[in-house]
C-alpha cells in the first residue's frame, strides 16, 4: 500500500495552507505492507525507512515553481510524487504519479512512470521517467500532446498491464487509451479511434483506481447494502466476458457550504477489442463510500472475502473498506 504524507492541510474542502515555518509544498509516499485477516487490518508496517519521492534538503534553486493558476498557496516550490498508483507488470511492481520535478514540466503537473526495486525500498534508477504521449497526424507525422484538461495538466491516468504491455486510460470522453511503447524512455502512443458516449457525461469522470481484470464469472462489486443500479446497459452478455473494472469519481463544486467539493463514485467496466479499441459495457449509478466529502479511491482489489478499497478521506486521512 502506498501512503502519502504531506506538510500542508486542507480547510473547507479545498483550501490548502501551510504552517508559517514551511517554505515548500512537500509530499512523500511511503510503501507499507498490509496484513488482512478476517476482514480486519491486523498489521501495518513500513518496508523501509526510505520514502518514495522524498529528497532531503533540496536546494532552493532546484525546487520547482508552480505556474500561478496551479498554485493555491502563493508562489511556493513543490516537491514529491502525488497520486501514486501501484500496479503489477511482468511480475514487478510499477507506479504512476503526478509530479513537477521532471525536465520539461512547464510549471504544471505531469505523469511519470517508475518501477520499484524488488525489496520495495525505492525506485530503480533513482527516479521515475515522464510519460510523453504522441499521436499521429493526417500527414503521417507525429505531434506530442500535453494534458487532456486543455491547460497542460496531467492527472488521473489509470495504468494497467495487458498482454505484456503497459497501458493507461487517458480520457473517458472520448474514450482513449495510451500504450507505453518504451517504459525506459516514457514514449507513449495514443489510440484516437475510441467512441464517444455523450449521454453518460463521461467528461466529468476522473481517476480513480487502476483497472482490474475481471474473470467471466466475476460479479460486479456491491457498494453499501445495495448494488448500484445500472446506468448504462451492456450491448450483450457476451460483451461482459474478458472485461476490465475500475472506479471513477465525479466532483461537484458547491459554493456556500463548509465543504466546497463533493465527491461521488461510479463503478465502470470496459472491454478492449482485438483492434485495441476500448468500449464501455457497464456504468453504475453514483454512490459514496462514506459521505459526500473528498473521497479519493486509489485501489480496488478483489480478495477471497470481497473487494478491498483504499481511499483518501477529506484529503487528510487514509481509510479502507471491504465490500462484498
Amino acid at each position: 500500500m502506498a501512503v502519502r504524507n504531506v506538510n500542508y492541510k486542507i480547510a473547507h474542502g479545498c483550501y490548502v495552507y501551510l504552517p508559517d515555518r514551511e517554505e515548500c509544498i512537500d509530499t512523500a509516499t511511503q510503501i507499507k505492507h498490509v496484513k488482512l485477516e478476517r476482514d480486519e487490518i491486523t498489521d501495518l508496517w513500513e518496508v523501509s525507512e526510505k520514502s518514495l519521492g522524498w529528497i532531503p534538503e533540496l536546494p532552493e534553486e532546484e525546487r520547482v515553481q508552480l505556474r500561478p493558476e496551479w498554485n493555491r498557496v502563493g508562489r511556493l516550490p513543490v516537491w514529491g510524487y502525488e497520486d501514486v498508483r501501484l500496479f503489477t507488470h511482468e511480475q514487478r511492481v510499477y507506479f504512476t504519479a503526478t509530479c513537477l520535478h521532471i525536465e520539461g514540466h512547464m510549471g504544471t503537473p505531469r505523469i511519470v512512470l517508475g518501477r520499484l526495486t524488488e525489496d520495495f525500498s525505492g525506485i530503480e534508477g533513482e527516479k521515475a521517467v515522464p510519460l510523453r504521449v504522441w499521436k499521429k497526424k493526417q500527414d503521417g507525422t507525429e505531434e506530442e500532446i500535453f494534458g487532456w484538461y486543455g491547460n497542460g495538466c496531467e492527472k488521473n491516468w489509470l495504468p494497467f498491464s495487458q498482454n505484456n504491455t503497459i497501458r493507461a486510460v487517458y480520457s473517458w470522453e472520448p474514450l482513449r487509451l495510451i500504450t507505453v511503447e518504451d517504459p525506459t524512455t516514457g514514449r507513449c502512443v495514443i489510440d484516437e479511434t475510441a467512441e464517444s458516449h455523450a449521454e453518460l457525461d463521461c467528461g466529468a469522470w476522473r481517476g480513480s483506481t487502476c483497472p482490474v481484470w475481471l474473470k467471466p464469472d466475476q460479479e460486479t462489486p456491491s457498494f453499501g447494502d445495495v448494488k448500484p443500479s445500472v446506468a448504462f446497459e451492456p450491448k450483450s452478455a457476451r460483451m461482459r466476458r474478458g472485461r476490465w473494472g475500475c472506479m471513477v469519481h465525479e466532483v461537484n463544486n458547491v459554493s456556500g457550504k463548509d465543504v466546497a467539493r463533493e465527491y461521488y463514485q461510479r463503478w465502470v467496466e470496459f472491454v478492449i477489442h482485438s483492434t485495441g479499441k476500448m468500449e464501455l459495457v457497464y456504468v453504475s449509478e453514483l454512490f459514496v463510500l462514506t459521505e459526500t466529502t473528498i473521497e479519493f479511491p486509489l485501489s480496488c482489489i478483489p480478495t477471497p472475502n470481497g473487494w478491498f478499497i483504499s481511499f483518501g478521506y477529506k484529503d487528510g486521512r487514509a481509510r479502507w473498506c471491504l465490500t462484498k
